[in-house]
């Protein structure tokens, strides 16, 4: 027989496993039960909800469509489809625009809020896009990742897991850097998607450059340094009293600075033997 999860709109909501929507219970307070509206369907992944007040909706992120019921009566009003692994549902009224963030597809679809029809997916760059938020004083639309990307770095290889280090792919530096030997890796405090690699030409190599990022890994410049570092660039050192204040350093003792997260680099007249790691502490 086919079953319907319940779902109780105008009322503190909450999710109930696989089965749907449902209240937790009759507490005591100033809220109470006054109707419970069914959803079809046997699915369950029910996340945000959002009401439009002016038109009336209630929208119900449900797995792979949104849910739009009349918050007047009560009834199934129509679905957004094609949204899969749906999150959120932002509102931009004065357009007639809506968003989902989808987070089984990194896609934001924005759809049309009088016939429900989807206008664009939007190719997000973040993973698995989540809550999502529309602002009316910059017009903009805000969404915020829900999973992480975790790198590590071994001597000719970066490697990502965005599983939580379940599985690991390589990024293919070996073939983007000129000198592929990859000592350790920085990023921005402010900026997730500014990465830094100190790279050489070997363990025990003869001169050293960075590499940065601004886009995650996706691709990699090499800094334009001031002389040739006399070994492998060997560590980072970054702060988030100052993101912009970058400290690197040569493994036989050399050390360069940028003011401006890598945009340039100035060598500094102190010299030391040999570096192992690196930090700095705002005064």
């Amino acid at each position: 027989m086919r079953t319907r999860a319940p779902i109780l709109a105008w009322v503190v909501l909450v999710c109930a496993g696989a089965a749907g929507l449902s209240v937790a219970g009759e507490v005591d307070g100033p809220y109470r039960v006054l109707e419970r509206i069914a959803i079809g369907g046997q699915e369950g992944g029910y996340d945000f909800l959002r009401v439009d007040e002016e038109a009336r909706r209630l929208y119900v992120a449900h797995r792979s469509r949104v849910e739009v019921l009349s918050t007047a009566t009560g009834k199934v009003f129509g679905q957004i489809r094609d949204t899969p692994g749906v999150h959120g549902i932002a509102l931009a009224a004065e357009y007639k625009h809506g968003f989902t963030s989808n987070g089984a597809d990194n896609t934001v679809t924005m759809f049309d809020l009088p016939t429900l029809r989807p206008l664009m997916v939007i190719r997000y760059t973040g993973l698995k896009p989540d809550a999502i938020e529309y602002d009316p004083e910059t017009r903009h639309v805000y969404v915020v990742n829900g999973g992480a990307t975790v790198l590590t770095t071994t001597p000719r290889e970066i490697f990502a897991s965005h599983d939580k280090g379940e599985s690991w792919t390589g990024l293919g530096v070996g073939d983007q850097f000129p000198l592929p030997y990859c000592r350790s890796l920085a990023q921005k405090a402010d900026d997730p998607d500014t990465l830094f690699v100190a790279t050489g030409d070997g363990a025990v190599g003869t001169t050293g450059a960075i590499q940065r990022s601004t886009n995650g890994g996706k691709s990699w410049q090499m800094a334009t340094l001031p002389v040739k570092p006399n070994s492998p660039i060997w560590a980072f050192a970054t702060h988030p009293a100052d993101p912009g204040l970058i400290v690197a350093c040569s493994h036989y003792g050399e050390l360069y600075k940028s003011d401006n997260a890598g945009d340039s680099w100035t060598k500094l007249p102190r010299e030391f033997t040999e570096i192992r790691s690196l930090s700095w502490t705002p005064n």
